[in-house]
């Protein structure tokens, strides 16, 4: 399927500014959503745009995550002038492995230990369900789970006891996460947008965590949904080969005298 000739116009005007911010998430967008998260590889197809687009002038491109940090470095290996920005915006790297890594405090850590002995007897009750322990918080994970055990499970632990009641609680797919740190897509995009200078920004995103980023993005930005359900974003694509095929189409506009297919 080609891109609709509403979003080729709106890419074709974005990329037309003298500098633009490119941001995308990492899995169900670079790459495909698969049953081990840490088998996800980034499209190759999406590896090569995503690297010509960093090298343009005037353009700066990032994968925003929930992924930790260090998992997104290994499983992502993102090209090297592309900014990664991990765990919901709590890690940063912009320069080398190591430039803003997110190190809990006593307290975090206490709470931390308290989430982990609530959830782990209850996700070890349910077969496919796992936990994804993360720098300041941890994910239930229920992708390989029977459906309707899976939807039970998430329903159980998010019914917090007191002594957690403090958590920030993100919903996605197949998932929930509690996290000491507020911190979201959202308050990354609009970090960026004050870092880079820019309130022309892109954003693909295909998960209920990206509707922060979308919702953050200035009158001047394009979000664009990767795949179904509900959302802010003002366009919609429907899998990652269109996410690749948007990539390629603004590395074609973006460079002189390239032929735009």
């Amino acid at each position: 399927m080609s891109l609709s000739p509403a979003l080729r116009a709106a890419l074709r005007a974005f990329t037309e500014n003298e500098r633009i911010l490119v941001l995308t998430d990492f899995d169900g967008v670079l790459s495909d959503l698969i049953d081990n998260p840490h088998d996800s590889r980034m499209r190759e197809g999406s590896r090569v745009a995503l690297t010509a687009l960093s090298q343009l002038p005037l353009t700066e491109v990032g994968i925003v995550t929930g992924r930790p940090l260090a998992d997104i470095l290994e499983v992502g290996m993102p090209p090297q002038d592309v900014l990664v920005v991990a765990s919901h915006g709590l890690e940063f790297l912009q320069t080398s492995p190591g430039d803003d890594i997110y190190r809990p405090t006593a307290r975090d850590t206490e709470i931390l230990d308290a989430l982990k002995a609530f959830l782990t007897p209850l996700a070890e009750a349910v077969p496919g369900a796992w936990l994804e322990i993360k720098p300041a918080g941890i994910a239930v994970q229920t992708r390989l789970c029977e459906s309707q055990a899976g939807i039970q499970l998430l329903a159980i632990v998010h019914e917090l006891p007191e002594h957690l009641a403090s958590l920030t609680i993100r919903g996605g797919k197949d998932v929930l996460e509690f996290s000491v740190s507020s911190a979201t897509k959202g308050t990354a995009l609009t970090f960026l947008a004050e870092l880079k200078q820019t309130g022309n920004i892109l954003f693909m995103g295909d998960d209920v965590t990206d509707e922060d980023a979308f919702a953050a993005l200035p009158p001047t930005g394009i979000g664009i949904k990767v795949g179904p359900g509900e959302t802010l974003a003002t366009h919609r694509i429907a899998d990652t080969t269109e996410v690749t095929k948007v990539l390629e189409l603004m590395v074609a506009l973006r460079t002189p005298d390239e032929p735009v297919a």
